[in-house]
């Protein structure tokens, strides 16, 4: 009986000991960092840099209906159960090590049976996972 208690004081002392060290230094930092970053219509023409596992956060914005392309598939691809937020095209994760171009066209979002200018916006920018 004396041995039984004992094994409970020392599983209660583990874990008084564990929530000591989560409160005092947080989670453990052994694992990846995943980060998210936007690409905005200022990123036009340029290139980004991401590691494996970042997320990508496309927000051109809603004021223009955008039409999406990255070539190649595979290394960012749409995540998987997140929606997009308004004024975004989608949340992406770097998959795989390589380099991609995300362009797109924006035209006006015109309501029905209204008049209004028609123009295109173009954008294109690398994206490189490392």
């Amino acid at each position: 009986m004396a041995s039984k208690k004992n094994l409970i004081i020392g599983i209660a002392a583990v874990i008084a000991v564990a929530a000591a060290a989560y409160l005092l230094f947080g989670m453990p930092k052994n694992g990846p960092v995943v980060i998210t970053r936007e690409l905005t219509q200022a990123d036009n023409g340029k290139a980004v840099d991401m590691n494996r596992g970042d997320r990508l956060v496309i927000k051109l914005g809603d004021k223009e209906s955008w039409a999406l392309s990255i070539k190649p598939t595979g290394v960012i691809d749409r995540a998987k159960n997140i929606a997009a937020v308004r004024g975004s095209q989608g949340v992406y994760t770097a998959n795989t090590v390589g380099t991609a171009v995300v362009t797109a066209q924006g035209r006006p979002v015109c309501a029905s049976g209204t008049m209004c200018a028609q123009y295109i916006i173009e954008f294109a920018a690398t994206v490189n996972v490392k």
